[in-house]
């Protein structure tokens, strides 16, 4: 019998201390978790969101839109391979050609512009830019609605915003 009883006291002990363990890893955590500062609306200011995102026919190029909480979206243009990097804040809606040597993207404003816009009753126009993505060069287009590259690359095609008269200009660069 002796050597039952203290089979048991061993396997006792084994559980008072894995008891005890248990119970200070949850003291201290609930303890941790007491003094995390509330968040609060200021912060919310601060916070990041992944907008959209896309990746050029060769792969050599990414986009993405990062959108905060308060403040300017920024689109990145980023070569895969290389250190390279383009900073566009206001810009949305990027796409890149069928060859992978040029984007374009729409250039837009701050919100306290639009605002201000609005107020005054005016049009919110956006531009659009034209990147070369071997030099770097940069080409801005005014009061374009939307874009698109030709499907051989060669051309970047845009649509201004309805004039009075209803009809849109087309322009071809």
């Amino acid at each position: 019998l002796m050597p039952h009883f203290n089979l048991l006291s061993m396997n006792n002990l084994l559980k008072l201390i894995l008891t005890s363990f248990i119970l200070v890893l949850f003291i201290t955590k609930s303890t941790a978790q007491d003094t995390l500062p509330a968040i609060t609306e200021s912060d919310y200011a601060k916070w990041q969101t992944l907008g959209s995102f896309s990746i050029s026919d060769n792969g050599l190029w990414l986009s993405w839109n990062i959108s905060l909480g308060e403040g300017d979206d920024t689109l990145y243009i980023k070569n895969a391979s290389t250190d390279k990097i383009f900073k566009y804040p206001l810009s949305t809606g990027n796409i890149f050609s069928k060859d992978s040597k040029w984007t374009a993207s729409r250039i837009g404003y701050r919100e306290k512009q639009i605002e201000k816009m609005n107020e005054q009753k005016k049009h919110v126009k956006n531009k659009a830019r034209l990147l070369n993505l071997e030099s770097g060069v940069v080409r801005i287009f005014d009061n374009i609605e939307s874009f698109s590259f030709t499907k051989d690359a060669s051309h970047l095609i845009m649509s201004g915003y309805a004039n009075d008269n209803k009809t849109k200009d087309i322009y071809l660069h």
